[in-house]
């Protein structure tokens, strides 16, 4: 129920006791006049406001409130500081220019959000039994130190810090669970990981060289490193990480190598042009892909021994061999400019699992193997030396889409199985254009 609405304020009744207020859009109110009878408020929203600067006697109000759980100040333009507040648990402060530090933090607030806040310099310290478990901290230029971390903190993410140069120790007890720094420019290093850790992300940190030693003992499952420039080794990879992705890591020569106990299941490598080689897959891996690496030649024999259900490999130009055995718990192959591939392996017949099969910009590639009964998609596009599909083709009973675009080659098509559906042939030779009119028609719908 809404209890009034004046001068830019809401206010609505949540329950007998508590208040939830607004106060939004007003350009010459400076301070909530109808909440200075209220005192029970729980939810406090205070945006484009900005006359707004708690002048004398909003201290004492914040002080009267019993119920205020969540504080949410957004685009205040004159706001300088901000008064002591006991029962918080939720404050975001976000677009507040001449905010230059906070408070004493309640030992309540368990999420803190500072976003766009240009004058922020300090921080106050964290007392030992805080509940915070969630601080975000994006766009605070003038920030250069980070106050101790407190054990309780479960999620810490990191944005867009240009004064910042080092990240405080986490310590021994610590909860941290996601730690998310992204472009962070001066930052050098970072501090060993708390063994709690399970979501490690760091991307656009153009100072960083090296990853703390205490990486290899973490329980991390997620890891996703991008445009750290200067990186140039990896430390050996947990037996607890499950996702790796990689990317735009211009200076990384090398992966280590995984443990014969690894859990890693999904693994990214992109854009890394000096790795040449990559280390043994191991059995666990489900997920490989594999992009704009300019210098890799070979893939691992041990790919053929894992459990990978979809492979995609796109913009290798010097890859010229895929192993001879394909894993056939394969599901998904997806296998774009490839420069040099010449020919695939016979073992695909065998992979009784693959289903999707998408082949373009291959320009030596000149045949295809047979393919497996369980296939019900196929792509084939910009392959300039194909000219012919192989005899299984029209067995292929499980097929119900084929996309052929940009064959110049190939000039016939075996009749297609009775299970195609979609059937589309484009920038191909004319005779195959013409023979398979009576496919398809103008929409290529059979």
């Amino acid at each position: 129920m809404t209890l009034s609405y004046k001068y830019g304020v809401s206010v609505e009744r949540v329950s007998a006791e508590k208040v939830r207020a607004e106060v939004m859009n007003d350009l010459s109110v400076l301070l909530m006049e109808p909440l200075r009878s209220t005192e029970s408020v729980r939810l406090l929203k205070i945006r484009d406001c900005p006359m707004i600067s708690f002048p004398s006697g909003a201290e004492q109000w914040f002080q009267k409130v019993r119920y205020l759980c969540e504080l949410n100040l957004e685009r205040l333009q004159n706001l300088e500081s901000l008064p002591y507040f006991s029962s918080l648990e939720i404050l975001h402060m976000i677009d507040v220019p001449r905010l230059q530090m906070l408070s004493c933090i309640p030992i309540s607030l368990k999420h803190l959000r500072l976003e766009k806040l240009e004058s922020l310099q300090d921080l106050p310290s964290f007392r030992d039994d805080s509940s915070l478990k969630i601080l975000y901290i994006i766009d605070a230029p003038k920030l250069q130190q980070l106050p101790n971390i407190p054990s309780s903190l479960e999620q810490l993410w990191l944005e867009r810090l240009e004064s910042l140069q080092i990240l405080p120790s986490f310590r021994e007890d610590s909860s941290l669970k996601i730690l998310h720094v992204e472009k962070v420019p001066l930052l050098r290093l970072l501090p060993e990981i708390p063994a709690s850790l399970e979501h490690l992300e760091i991307k656009l940190l153009e100072s960083l060289q090296h990853m703390p030693l205490s990486f290899s003992k973490s329980s991390l499952k997620i890891l996703h490193v991008k445009d750290v420039l200067q990186l140039r080794l990896l430390p050996e990879i947990p037996a607890s990480l499950k996702h790796l992705r990689l990317e735009y890591l211009e200076s990384l020569q090398r992966l280590p190598s995984f443990s014969v106990d690894t859990s890693l299941e999904i693994l990214r490598v992109e854009k890394v042009p000096l790795l040449r080689l990559l280390p043994e897959i191991p059995a666990s891996l489900k997920s490989l892909w594999l992009e704009y690496l300019e210098s890799l030649r070979w893939l691992p024999i041990s790919l053929s021994y894992s459990s990978l259900e979809s492979l995609d490999i796109k913009m290798v130009p010097q890859l010229q061999l895929l192993p001879p055995k394909i894993p056939t718990t394969l599901r998904r192959l997806e296998l774009m400019n490839l420069e040099s591939l010449q020919c695939l392996p016979s073992s695909l017949l065998d992979v009784s699992s693959l289903e999707y099969l998408s082949l373009e910009s291959i320009p030596n590639l000149k045949s295809l193997p047979d393919l497996p009964p369980s296939l019900s998609d196929l792509t084939l596009k910009k392959l300039d030396q194909l000219d012919c599909l192989p005899s299984c083709f029209s067995n292929l009973y499980s097929l119900t889409h084929i996309s052929i675009l940009e064959v110049c080659k190939l000039r016939e098509l075996p009749d297609p199985p009775p299970s195609v559906k979609f059937l589309s042939i484009s920038g191909c030779h004319p005779e195959l254009l013409e023979r398979n009119k009576e496919y398809s028609g103008s929409d290529g719908w059979l």
